[in-house]
């Protein structure tokens, strides 16, 4: 008998919290048939591999780089009409898959659903100040109705971020992947969001809180503050992705989703780079306006006084640091 969901755990060079990942997908309350577990991992690790194989995982080796290809090597063996993503680093509350089942069966039309998280440190003890800013009630989205899928109320949370909040009826998802080939150059959930977007299916943010994020120093989000000539070309690509895609997808997402993605890359390319690389003025007023409609203020506050040369892209870079490590260890 197929299962109605599978659970694709993705771990990317990581080793140390991926048992922890797939130990929260095996204790849950929904039935042990009525889902199965797939983990996509770019390595191999004798420890983890016997903990996988003792119960009955599926475990895919892949070397893709592109984070999107690097999942689907995963999501094309899926045998679940619904797809629960897990990230190595984060977790799945006790109701997660459920509930989330239970979401799908109640809207037969509905594609994509995100739902909120709390947030713990390194240890998986959880964090009393919340970093990132959810969505505080569930919204409803018929991607058939232009209007609703620029709702303001999406760009200001930026609900769709964190992969590990993000489940998908598999069927008609996988129909539309080779309808939009140039979307998979985008980090995995904005593309999980992006081909939603475009579906015609329903598209539900939820306020339940379903998954534990995993707030620590090697995460791509919070991680360290570190210049590399890579880091700088990755921001670059994906600056000029977003430009092509809100051109070309204008009349979808192309406002402000996408124009605030170009804005955000910008200046953090800005930041790190500021000896030769300098945004027009005109994208600094755009940043602020953007910037105050996220609360993101602090982080504004020193790209003007940058901008101005009001201190030096040293003191620039050592604040950034500093308020990252601050955030991070705030509780």
């Amino acid at each position: 008998m197929k299962p109605k969901a599978t659970v694709l755990i993705t771990a990317y060079n990581r080793k140390q919290f991926i048992l922890d990942a797939v130990r929260s997908a095996l204790n849950q309350t929904a039935a042990h048939d009525e889902y199965e577990i797939i983990v996509v991992k770019n390595y191999v690790e004798n420890s983890i591999d016997e903990f996988l194989s003792s119960n009955n995982i599926l475990k895919v080796y892949s070397d893709k780089e592109n984070q999107v290809t690097f999942t689907l090597d995963g999501l094309r063996l899926a045998r679940g009409e619904i797809i629960i993503f897990l990230e190595d680093d984060d977790r799945f509350l006790p109701t997660k898959i459920e509930r989330v089942i239970s979401r799908f069966n109640q809207r037969p039309s509905l594609i994509y659903l995100h739902n909120n998280f709390k947030e713990i440190d390194e240890s998986g003890k959880t964090r009393s100040r919340h970093i990132l800013k959810q969505a505080s009630k569930e919204i409803l989205i018929d991607t058939s109705n232009l209007k609703q899928r620029t709702t303001p109320a999406l760009f200001q949370y930026f609900a769709f971020y964190n992969t590990s909040c993000i489940s998908l009826r598999r069927e008609p998802f996988m129909e539309l992947l080779s309808k939009y080939p140039d979307l998979n150059e985008s980090p995995t959930d904005l593309h999980f969001y992006f081909i939603s977007l475009l579906s015609g299916y329903e598209i539900m943010f939820s306020n339940a809180l379903l998954n534990e994020y995993r707030v620590h120093f090697d995460s791509r989000t919070f991680g360290n503050f570190e210049i590399t000539n890579s880091k700088i070309e990755e921001m670059e690509r994906y600056r000029k992705l977003y430009l092509e895609l809100a051109t070309k997808y204008v009349s979808t997402f192309g406002f402000p989703l996408l124009m605030s993605q170009v804005l955000e890359l910008t200046f953090q390319e800005y930041v790190i780079d500021s000896a030769r690389f300098k945004p027009k003025f005109r994208d600094l007023l755009a940043f602020s306006y953007y910037s105050f409609k996220r609360r993101n203020r602090v982080y504004l506050l020193l790209v003007i006084l940058r901008y101005f040369h009001l201190f030096s892209h040293k003191t620039l870079l050592r604040l950034i640091a500093t308020r990252r490590k601050i955030r991070l260890n705030r509780d």
